[in-house]
């Protein structure tokens, strides 16, 4: 076989096993998943409304397979009625597709009197929480939506807002709607509104309010056909797009780099020699690109052997950088470091502005700059910190944070019988970064190597630290036959690794030719994503304002 021909074989084996590795991980089905969701159908009622619940009936197994789906089957449903009042047919609770089935199923489109509905007072009952004590209202809306979910309102309707009084004032009943909308954005609610233009006369009244509810919040605006035909798959059309048109579902991945800026910046080795830093050391640098905003940074250094985590705060002007060496705030150790945006209480924010890297070098000779992996927010506010708990979670999921990685591959692996050193750095992503315990170990790592006449044998990567350094060679990692029969002098290879424990892990290959003295480094090739990672971050002011 000529070496054009081996080159070929071997691009499309590497091709294979990556596309076999992402549908294993991004199927058709995980790919129109959004997580968490709670979902509140605010419908209209009246006799006007009869061919919309009809649509919605027709295909309301449908409609709920898709919030299944959307969910990862992480859901909790409620459905709340409108006329001239407020009917709370049935409360959030979780995964109760069952029983909110039967609610919609029993509903009948009858009494409305005049036009003036009370949408803006349903939608005020949902987005705030409110209680039955002195509102035209039947029972309370109890619980509220949780925390870290998509929070989504469904407010299907053909009419204005009118109150309890049955009537619509032009800027008193418009604006009430408004700031009902303006609330649920404030705590992140998207609604999506439905209109049904029953009422064609009336559309340029009713139109700009569903509008501005769906505009304010970033949800959907949809407007069905006169007779409310396709009210379901606008339903379904809102649930697809996760009830945002400013949020990424996971059909859209978002993946860290390093070459983007993000919130999160991950930097895969540190070390430092304390006794002779000029031989052992490392320079981070993190580096704001924001013109105008100062920001607060919380960077997280983890002890590669036992996991222990310390910390400290910096405040970064606008375009300004700071440099830190290992060997000031982290002497004689080796692991991995954390850079979080926060604010001044110290809960993480969306700050996509921070870009970093870092220059290593040990005394064995490895050498390399290597850029910080970037993971951006996703979500404005991609946690939610409650000032009575002293922590919080970051998850990197796609929704609040980018993915994280699980499988990973190192290329281009040289033999280490022509002097070659490649030193491996596996890190754990994700785990307890509150100090109160160790972060957690990565776990054993299921892996493949390859050589460069296709060759593959399975091998096992230990994983019992935070960080697993190790220089590949006979040994480690441990395979039959040894490493320098499966890579040959003159030849090279590439290895792909995943963890068999589940966790997510990131990391970086080294490369030393003693022969030679040449030295670099680079991150590892990302080949799939978690489904969510997390790291436990407690929350603990500055004790200073970044401004």
């Amino acid at each position: 076989m000529t070496t054009t021909h081996k080159q070929i074989r071997r691009f499309a084996l590497i091709l294979l096993n990556i596309l076999f590795v992402s549908l294993f991980l991004f199927r058709s089905d995980a790919l129109a998943q959004c997580g968490p969701m709670d979902v509140v159908f605010v419908v209209d009622d009246t006799g006007s409304m009869s061919g919309a619940l009809n649509s919605i009936k027709s295909d309301l197994t449908s409609i709920l397979n898709n919030i299944e789906t959307a969910s990862k089957n992480d859901y909790r449903l409620a459905l709340v009625t409108f006329k001239n009042d407020v009917t709370i047919r049935e409360n959030f609770s979780d995964n109760n597709r069952a029983s909110i089935a039967a609610k919609i199923l029993a509903l009948t489109a009858d009494g409305g009197g005049a036009i003036p509905e009370a949408s803006d007072e349903a939608l005020n009952t949902v987005v705030n929480a409110l209680s039955a004590n002195g509102r035209n209202q039947n029972i309370d809306f109890t619980p509220n939506f949780r925390p870290r979910t998509f929070k989504l309102i469904i407010l299907i309707t053909d009419a204005v807002p009118g109150g309890f009084d049955d009537k619509y004032t032009p800027g008193i009943d418009d604006k009430h709607a408004h700031d009902v909308a303006v609330q649920a954005a404030a705590n992140g609610i998207k609604i999506s509104a439905i209109y049904v233009p029953t009422f064609a006369s009336d559309t340029a009244l009713i139109k700009p309010i569903m509008q501005d509810y769906a505009n304010t919040t970033a949800g959907f605006y949809i407007e069905t056909a006169q007779d409310g035909s396709g009210t379901a798959a606008a339903i379904k059309s809102v649930i697809a797009g996760c009830g945002s048109t400013a949020t990424v579902p996971v059909s859209v991945p978002t993946f860290p780099t390093d070459d983007k800026a993000g919130s999160v910046l991950f930097y895969n080795i540190y070390t430092s020699d304390s006794a002779a830093p000029q031989l052992e050391n490392t320079l981070i640098s993190i580096t704001n690109t924001d013109e105008n905003k100062a920001v607060t940074v919380r960077v997280f250094f983890v002890d590669g052997e036992t996991g222990n985590v310390a910390d400290s705060f910096f405040c970064i002007l606008p375009t300004r950088h700071i440099n830190l060496y290992a060997a000031d705030y982290d002497p004689g150790i080796k692991g991995y470091a954390i850079a979080v945006a926060v604010d001044n209480t110290g809960c993480p924010i969306n700050f996509n502005r921070l870009i970093g890297g870092e220059v290593v070098k040990f005394k064995s000779g490895h050498q390399a700059a290597l850029n910080a992996i970037s993971f951006a927010a996703v979500a404005q506010t991609p946690v939610v910190c409650d000032p009575l708990d002293y922590s919080a979670t970051m998850y990197f999921d796609g929704i609040s944070y980018d993915f994280s990685p699980r499988v990973l591959s190192v290329d281009n692996i040289p033999s280490s019988l022509d002097g070659n050193q490649t030193m491996l750095v596996v890190n754990r992503f994700g785990g307890d970064l509150t100090k109160t315990a160790p972060i957690g170990i990565i776990g054993n790592m299921s892996a493949v190597l390859f050589n460069d006449v296709e060759k593959p044998i399975n091998v096992l990567l230990a994983g019992g630290t935070s960080q697993q350094r190790n220089i590949l060679r006979d040994g480690y990692p441990r395979s039959l036959p040894a490493f320098t029969k499966i890579i040959a002098s003159g030849h090279t290879g590439w290895l792909r690794f995943i963890s068999a424990d589940g966790n997510s892990v990131v990391g970086a290959a080294l490369s030393l030719n003693s022969k030679t003295n040449q030295n670099g480094g680079h991150n590892l090739r990302q080949l799939a994503m978690m489904d969510r990672a997390s790291f436990l971050i407690s929350i603990t002011p500055p004790g200073f304002t970044c401004q």
